[in-house]
């Protein structure tokens, strides 16, 4: 009986496991992400690059770099002692310049042939100094001091030079224009005399009128000294003409000289040939070794 009446009465509905799943919200998942194709045409996005103070301090370092590099390489260039090689082109530009030349001219009789071989003989000696002055061979200490010595001396030799070719053509002359002779006026009235003075002596006063023009104080002031002198002894002469027996001949001061002559010793007293010398020696020693 109770089988049966169990059947009459309803039984509760079971409800299967997987019911109960689908009717419970499941949790959400992430989902990845499906990477797409890319599409022709689209560019690709850049990379992010070096910031800019990173970039300037890279092209700051390389440029540093080669500035150490250069300079190195500049100072061996330059700073580096001169070679045998520079010392025999030295020695041949010594060998070129011929100082005879200039010893030559002094004793040169003709005025115009002396002044020109002077001048030609300063210029080379100029052109000789710059070369020398700016060869390699002056990064050495030694040869450097040599070479000062020599230049110095040549610097005051040089003008006194100039000054001798400049006058030399009326220093010859002037022996030969101003040499009056008291002797051609005995005897003559004085009037006579005073007009065969200035005639004798008019070359002599232009000769004189254009030392005064020199550049050279000295030579001015000899110039100067001389026309005074002579225009004294005229009138010495026109006054010895007219029995005055009162005037006295003049008399040149003890310190004047031919300025050929000092100019000659000032160039002596620079030592130049030593100095020339020394230096010439030294530059075929190192030429040598």
């Amino acid at each position: 009986m109770d089988d049966k009446n169990n059947k009459n009465v309803p039984q509760p509905t079971a409800t299967s496991p997987v019911a109960t799943e689908q009717t419970a919200p499941a949790p959400s998942q992430p989902v990845p992400p499906v990477p797409q194709p890319l599409q022709q045409g689209v560019p690709m996005q850049p990379k992010k690059g070096l910031s800019k103070g990173a970039l300037w301090g890279i092209i700051g370092g390389s440029i540093g770099l080669i500035v150490i590099v250069v300079g190195i390489v500049l100072a061996v260039i330059f700073l580096g002692g001169p070679s045998k090689a520079d010392y025999q082109e030295a020695a041949k530009t010594l060998k070129e310049f011929d100082g005879n030349s200039l010893n030559s001219a002094l004793k040169s009789s003709n005025a115009d042939n002396a002044k020109k071989l002077i001048e030609e003989g300063v210029g080379r000696a100029d052109l000789m100094m710059k070369k020398l002055d700016s060869s390699k061979i002056m990064r050495d200490e030694e040869t450097k001091k040599s070479f000062g010595e020599y230049k110095t001396a040549y610097e005051k030799v040089r003008p006194n030079m100039l000054a001798i070719a400049s006058l030399i053509g009326d220093m010859k002359d002037f022996s030969k224009k101003c040499s009056p002779s008291y002797f051609s006026y005995i005897g003559k009235p004085a009037d006579e005399v005073r007009k065969l003075y200035d005639e004798k002596m008019s070359g002599c006063y232009q000769l004189l009128d254009n030392i005064i023009k020199s550049e050279q104080k000295e030579v001015q002031d000899f110039g100067k000294q001389m026309k005074e002198y002579y225009k004294a002894l005229g009138d010495f002469f026109v006054a010895r003409a007219n029995k005055d027996y009162s005037v006295q001949a003049p008399r040149l001061s003890s310190g004047r000289s031919n300025p050929l002559s000092n100019f000659a010793k000032k160039i002596q007293e620079s030592n130049l040939q030593k100095h020339e010398k020394d230096f010439v020696n030294l530059v075929k020693e190192k030429a040598e070794k």
